[in-house]
This record gives C-alpha cells, structure tokens and sequence, in this order.
C-alpha cells in the first residue's frame, strides 16, 4: 500500500478538510489512524491516506517524491527510510505549471 502520515493534532478542522481534498479521501484514498513511534521512542497518533487501488505501472512525478522527501526530512525519519524513499522510481510531470508550482513552495527554505 501507498501511504501519506500526517501529524494528526496538528491540524484544524477546517485544515484537515481541505487536505482530505487534496488527498483525494474518498476518490481511490481512504484513511486511517495509525500509532507512530519516533526516534526517541515517543509514541503519537497520525493519520494516514492509503489507495485503495494501485497500479503498479504509475510512478509518482518528481515533484510528489521531492514533496515526500523533505517532509522525510523534517520529522528526521530513520536514514534507512530515506534510502528507501529516495530509490523509488519516478517520472517528470508533463505539466510543466504545476511542477514549477509544487516545487516553488521550496523556494525560500
């Protein structure tokens, strides 16, 4: 299965909403809550979009693996996680709008 966590208490109401959107809830995405141990040992509940149809032939648009990356990134996961993610196939979106679109929330950091 393909998964997306996200911090669950770290949203409003009408924020998880609007990501239940782009997430697609309900259109080849469910949901679940899910227990998460960080490096520490801390224990936090998240949640996570799941497919519920996968076609292994579709690969994710660079843009996607750079968003999932630096979220990686930023809550520390394991290296060997990162490893994991960052050999994951993926393909140039033939959109080049929304590339540069996804990519430019980047650009200040």
């Amino acid at each position: 299965m393909h998964y997306n966590l996200h911090l669950y208490k770290k949203l409003s109401k009408n924020e998880k909403h609007i990501l239940d959107q782009i997430e697609g809830l309900g259109h080849g995405y469910n949901e679940k809550i899910v227990q998460v141990t960080n490096q520490d040992g801390l224990k936090f509940s998240a949640f996570t979009y799941f497919a519920i149809k996968i076609e292994a032939a579709l690969k994710p648009y660079s843009w996607y693996m750079n968003h999932v990356v630096t979220g990686a990134k930023e809550i520390q996961v394991p290296k060997q996680y990162l490893e994991e993610i960052l050999s994951l196939e993926c393909v140039e979106d033939p959109v080049q709008e929304r590339d540069e679109k996804e990519r430019v929330i980047y650009s200040n950091q």
